[in-house]
């Protein structure tokens, strides 16, 4: 039976809206039913242009930044005690080795510390010895942390426009596969990357590999005449990496600013956090992260002048 031209144009509406509320929800990290319309958008877009690492990715920064120090891997920390009154601190390692410094910055995500202060269970948790302050806890347990989960695949050949940054996908499941990155475009292979909305990107944590791969491809081949064989593919689960516990930041009905403004203070002038969720005007990105970075190295050398 052949659709009227009015149902036709109402179908295209619903998934353009439909379309639009993931864009929404993927952009900021929570589901729209969460997000506080006062001040989910209370961010600031940061001046300059989007750059891209195509060969490299964030390791580039990362190791010009890493260049001279002593940077310790595969060192999970379980407990931070700053029990005594003087710069003494005492990190405690997994391994059983205790380090010592004067002042230490607390960068791990979001939902660590959520685990860590609000849920705490013993897997992947700090201790804070004493517990942190009430007022960093109750910050803590209003801020939002969204799960945001990526599928990325390498094809033999590309199929998909290749002049385009970006392509949408509309249809009547607005969660799934609706936004990809063309990474072809700045790489010269062919890889596209998928973006999800909210729901989906929680289900995809308790889905196999196996499952998303065939949901993808049935939207690829339901968009595209043809396509071509998959080489190879990467699915992020986010909330199931220990050391994430989730994607970014967002403010939830009940939280604002003053929330992440708060858990961004340093403690007792010896410690300090930084990372994307205590950026007040950058959260849930990766300039807010490096911001608030430079900002606790500035408290710290401030800190050891005085």
């Amino acid at each position: 039976m052949q659709k009227s031209p009015q149902s036709a144009l109402e179908e295209v509406n619903r998934e353009l809206i439909n379309w639009s509320i993931t864009r929404v929800e993927q952009y900021s990290g929570g589901r729209l039913s969460e997000l506080s319309t006062q001040h989910w958008n209370d961010y600031e877009d940061f001046p300059g242009g989007h750059v891209c690492f195509p060969k490299t990715g964030y390791s580039v920064i990362t190791k010009l930044l890493a260049d001279g120090l002593d940077v310790r891997l595969n060192s999970k920390v379980t407990e931070i005690n700053y029990q005594a009154k003087d710069f003494n601190i005492k990190v405690h390692i997994e391994t059983g080795e205790v380090m010592e410094a004067d002042l230490v910055v607390i960068t791990v995500p979001l939902g660590v510390l959520k685990q860590s202060v609000v849920n705490p269970s013993q897997s992947a948790v700090i201790r804070f010895v004493p517990p942190l302050p009430e007022a960093k806890v109750q910050a803590i347990s209003r801020l939002g942390f969204g799960v945001v989960n990526k599928v990325i695949l390498k094809f033999a050949e590309p199929f998909w426009p290749q002049d385009k940054d970006f392509l949408g996908f509309c249809s009547e499941i607005r969660e799934e596969f609706y936004f990809a990155f063309n990474i072809l475009k700045h790489t010269g292979v062919p890889i596209i990357m998928f973006f999800n909305g909210i729901e989906f990107s929680n289900q995809i944590e308790e889905e196999s590999d196996e499952a998303i791969i065939s949901r993808v491809m049935q939207k690829l081949k339901l968009c595209f005449k043809s396509t071509s064989q998959l080489e190879a593919y990467h699915i992020t689960r986010w909330r199931s990496d220990q050391y994430s516990r989730g994607s970014y930041t967002f403010l939830p009905v009940g939280s604002s600013n003053a929330d992440i403004l708060t858990l961004s203070q340093p403690l007792e002038e010896r410690i300090f956090f930084a990372g994307e969720h205590t950026h007040e005007k950058c959260f849930s990105t990766t300039n807010g992260a490096f911001l608030s970075g430079i900002r606790a190295a500035q408290f710290c050398m401030a800190t050891e002048r005085e």
